[in-house]
């Protein structure tokens, strides 16, 4: 082989090397390229996850506090609705007792021998505030005839002054063992709680 013929040969080696080391290196920068396309996609994917997440969490904390404001400000009107109904009914209590009259003569004469037929013995004292007491004491004698009825039998009663809020009696066994309360007070208070669910319920729908 001549000298042309051997530099020629080396020639086209040395290009068909170097094509290859270029192909080479063409296809390692290509998977370079895909391998951090497809990680930077996940990376990507990632962070949209994670964005949704913490928008998702925000949300349902934003929609928990919503509700709960809701709640309070819905209790709120509850009470201050059923406080409202509460307050107009004991004016009308009050009202009614200032007032005198047939009905409360007769809401007395009831409140009084209820307190006597639950009570021990036959002999009671009746307290009520000054207002009420000549009233209690013009109910006192058909009171015994209601209480004989009740198989109380024959029943006396002491009435003395006291000092009673609205209205009503305290009715208490001879020497003062046992005490019934029907002062209007204490009867308010005793049906306020079913009274303030009832108010709810009409109000609100409450238990329906």
């Amino acid at each position: 082989m001549s000298l042309l013929e051997l530099k020629a040969e080396i020639d086209r080696n040395t290009d068909a090397e170097v094509s290859k080391i270029l192909e080479n290196a063409k296809l390692e920068a290509a998977k370079r390229v895909e391998g951090a396309k497809v990680r930077s996609e996940a990376l990507r994917d990632e962070q949209k996850k994670t964005l949704r997440r913490n928008l998702d969490s925000t949300a349902k904390a934003q929609l928990a506090v919503l509700r709960m404001n809701r709640k309070g400000e819905l209790l709120k009107l509850r009470r201050q609705w059923t406080a409202r109904v509460l307050e107009e009914a004991e004016k009308r209590i009050r009202k009614l007792a200032e007032e005198g009259g047939s009905k409360y003569q007769e809401l007395l004469s009831n409140l009084i021998l209820e307190g006597i037929i639950n009570l021990k013995g036959q002999k009671f004292i009746v307290e009520s505030n000054s207002r009420d007491l000549e009233t209690v004491t013009k109910c006192l004698s058909k009171i015994s005839e209601h209480a004989a009825v009740k198989g109380k039998g024959k029943v006396q009663c002491e009435v003395r002054p006291a000092k009673i809020d609205l209205g009503g009696v305290i009715v208490s066994s001879e020497g003062g063992a046992q005490q019934y309360n029907n002062s209007l007070a204490a009867r308010f208070e005793a049906v306020s709680q079913n009274l303030a669910g009832e108010v709810q319920r009409l109000l609100f729908g409450v238990g329906d």
